[in-house]
């Protein structure tokens, strides 16, 4: 995977390990559920962002796009943390 993408992670009681471990680049983590659920690398993660379950991933994939329109990378990449494996599997992720 190209790590020239920056990554928004929707997550809800997810660790988003696996995902990470594929994406190899810079991501951004909103957290909406018990943040014990991630890794102590995500809870410390300076981009782990803690908001209240609004039930849409679509109204933080938008608040990232806003807060850094300015400085937005030349892709985005928006996914829920249950991506790999539960959607689709790793091996086919990174192609």
């Amino acid at each position: 995977m190209s790590n020239n993408t920056h990554w928004v992670i929707n997550t809800y009681n997810v660790d988003p390990t696996q995902l990470i471990e594929v994406i190899d680049g810079h991501y951004t983590i909103f957290n909406h559920g018990n943040a014990a659920a991630l890794s102590e690398a995500h809870r410390s993660h300076h981009s782990l962002i803690q908001r209240e379950n609004t039930g849409h991933s679509l109204s933080n994939y938008l608040e990232f796009i806003i807060d850094n329109y300015e400085n937005l990378s030349d892709r985005l990449g928006l996914t829920k943390a249950n991506v790999v494996p539960r959607h689709i599997l790793k091996e086919l992720f990174v192609q």
